[in-house]
């Protein structure tokens, strides 16, 4: 028979309600799949389509603000005031256009929160945790199928692990694994049939095996985090462990091989042809795990595994005293086993995270390389920053130019690989404050239904709030609030986990009164807020599109100046005027007139680049050269060395200087192409 919860969640997805949810889960999975909508022309198009999408939601009156909780409310107004102050830092950001593009996906998480933050209708919430968890189970399941098809073509292992269909191996693992526990909350919900729980069950599986590829130090530490708050947060601890046994036998059988394979195609691309035997064994494993799972439900009914309340306490009491036995004894091994203690293994990871990285030693697993790199550079720089501007921060996303004229080691990172460095560095205390209260008051709802939910709901906001945790722990130390797919999917299981909270009456007076008056038409918005309203939406919308639409002309004519220069300088001046804020017209305008020979044109190229931002090093140093070229000696060295302040670390750089100061020249040729060999493979 069809349970009650499988007939009302099929019975919820065609409901109007439902279907303004699905649709934004819908543009999350397609941005997954397609480099964590990162780029900015793939996850514009998609934030002015959910931004449309709530204002009609808005105005066809199936978003209510009066539906919402007092902490709801503080949430949706705390994250609503950091979008605008995000925005109002454009005003005295060193890069305005890159603090414009900052401001707006802060502006797409705030659309997405409001999308999922309304009261959920029953079923609603378990379908569409259902419907993201599947859609991830599913992708995950292609890559691992598509191992093989990277012989012969661009591998999908690259350096250190897995990094598709993301790009960035954190990222590829963060995106697995916060799938995973909604995964094992429904593998573990009694309100579904046996066999939709043993296929959570298996997709949990072949989550954890693909995150594992990636072989991503910040996950592990991240999952071990997680798996400590899932036990402290889902009901039903003790049935939860049992039926996560098969899974974590098959992801125990199956791991090995295949963080073997990663590893031994790090060492050497030859071993690409070992890929073709990943997903055989972890697929198979999945599927056994996933009918033992269906099985152990079928044949155990919930009428019959219901216990008295004292056996449940009794039982939910010899669980926690043997799982903290078990953690006590598994430190108690860790400490034996450790070089030194436990102290000792402190210090030498204190010692190696301060240390800024060296040459990349072999060893046989990039998961045993210890915490090294060069993330304490960027907390470094990122506090320096911070402690210059403490109040207003310098403009959402404007990091990179600082740690170019700061950093130690030798990297160009974009991001402080941290969210609360990110926002404390960008917005200042302000902003900092804001982006606090929004989450904490959002967590306290979602705690609320965890704790007075009805019946199954309880677990689904557990499992819901789950996600967002896992990625604001480990965004904690790296760079996800920039992937659309991670951090627009943090926020709508967010907002769908505090919906399923119940909302209690301001007083029984007020409960008595709603439930004795006569049903009534909604009173209608006033016309003065619904004109801000649709003001609001108008400018935001705005906000969104010439951004895009500058970033498509960029495109157009990055792909196709060698075939039609005069066109794509004709694109790149109407990407100037549509984001006036933007020095990256100007930039790709001046390198393409300096390999056409344009030398004037280059220079007013550049100098307009200098003037949306004054501390762009790459302007500054074609300028020197250009200046060099043109017998202007003196203002040449003077645009060098600026050159150089800006950029201490650059070689090109040092190395022209030199050569302006022995040979009184610079070739300008020789100067683009050791810019082109220097560019950095990938953004951080």
């Amino acid at each position: 028979m069809r349970s009650p919860a499988l007939t009302l969640w099929l019975a919820r997805r065609s409901a109007p309600e439902t279907l303004g949810a699905t649709l934004p889960l819908l543009v999350i999975v397609l941005w997954a799949a397609m480099q964590g909508g990162f780029p900015a022309t793939t996850w514009y198009p998609g934030a002015l389509f959910l931004l449309a999408l709530l204002a009609v939601t808005a105005a066809c009156a199936r978003w209510r603000w009066d539906a919402l909780s007092r902490p709801a409310r503080m949430a949706l107004w705390a994250l609503g005031a950091y979008t605008a102050w995000s925005y109002l830092t454009i005003a005295w950001a060193g890069v305005p256009g890159t603090a414009w593009d900052g401001a707006n996906r802060t502006l797409l998480y705030f659309v997405i929160f409001a999308l999922f933050a309304i009261p959920s209708a029953r079923g609603r919430a378990a379908w569409l945790l259902g419907s993201w968890a599947m859609a991830l189970i599913v992708l995950a399941a292609t890559v691992l199928l598509r191992l093989p098809h990277a012989i012969g073509s661009v591998p999908v292992v690259l350096g250190q692990g897995l990094t598709s269909p993301v790009g960035y191996v954190n990222a590829e693992a963060a995106l697995w694994l916060m799938a995973l526990w909604p995964a094992l909350v429904l593998a573990s919900s009694r309100s579904l049939p046996a066999w939709l729980r043993g296929i959570f069950a298996a997709g949990a599986v072949v989550l954890v095996d693909t995150a594992a590829l990636a072989e991503s130090r910040g996950s592990v530490l991240s999952a071990g985090v997680l798996l400590i708050l899932f036990f402290c947060l889902v009901p039903d601890r003790v049935g939860h462990l049992l039926r996560m046994l098969p899974i974590g036998i098959a992801v125990a059988i199956t791991l090995p091989h295949a963080l073997h394979v990663s590893n031994a195609i790090e060492r050497d691309y030859r071993s690409l042809g070992e890929l073709g035997t990943v997903a055989k064994p972890v697929l198979l494993a999945a599927l056994l795990a996933g009918i033992v799972v269906a099985a152990c439900a079928a044949a155990a009914p919930a009428s019959r595994l219901r216990l008295r309340q004292d056996a449940r306490d009794r039982l939910r009491r010899g669980f926690g005293t043997a799982a903290i036995i078990s953690v006590l004894a598994a430190c108690l091994v860790l400490m034996a086993q450790t070089r030194g203690g436990p102290v000792g293994a402190i210090e030498r990871g204190w010692h190696a995270f301060v240390q800024s990285p060296t040459a990349p030693t072999q060893v046989r697993s990039h998961l045993a390389t210890g915490v090294g790199g060069a993330r304490y550079d960027y907390y470094r720089v990122a506090l320096d920053v911070f402690a210059q501007h403490p109040l207003l921060g310098i403009g959402a996303d404007n990091f990179a130019e600082d740690y170019l004229a700061r950093g130690r080691a030798h990297e160009s990172p974009t991001y402080p690989h941290s969210l609360e460095l990110q926002t404390l560095a960008g917005t200042g205390l302000v902003g900092s404050m804001l982006l606090l209260v929004a989450i904490a008051a959002a967590l306290g709802v979602a705690v609320r239904a965890i704790r007075r939910a009805a019946g199954a709901d309880r677990a689904l906001a557990a499992g819901a709030l789950m996600v967002f945790l896992y990625w604001f722990v480990h965004g904690s130390f790296d760079w996800l609030w920039e992937f659309p797919a991670l951090g627009g999917a943090a926020f709508a299981m967010l907002g769908l986990a505090g919906s399923l909270a119940p909302r209690h009456p301001r007083s029984p007076g007020a409960a008595r009164r709603r439930l004795t008056a006569p049903a009534t038409r909604r009173r209608p918005i006033a016309p003065a807020r619904r004109l801000a309203l649709a003001t609001v939406a108008a400018v935001a919308f705005v906000a969104l599109l010439a951004p895009w639409l500058a970033n498509l002309e960029i495109g157009r004519a990055s792909a196709e100046w060698l075939r039609s220069p005069t066109s794509a300088i004709r694109e790149l001046h109407t990407a100037a005027h549509l984001n006036p804020l933007s020095e990256r017209p100007q930039l790709i305008e001046g390198s393409i007139d300096l390999r056409l020979g344009l030398i004037a044109d280059a220079r007013r190229s550049f100098i307009g680049a200098l003037a949306r931002d004054p501390r762009n090093a790459y302007a500054t140093l074609e300028l020197g050269a250009i200046a060099a070229d043109a017998g202007q000696l003196q203002r040449a060295r003077m645009l060098l060395a600026r050159a150089l302040a800006l950029n201490p670390g650059d070689a090109v750089t040092k190395a022209a200087l030199a050569e302006l100061q022995t040979r009184h020249r610079i070739a300008l040729n020789d100067l683009d192409r050791q810019i082109a060999d220097q560019s950095v493979v990938g953004q951080r």
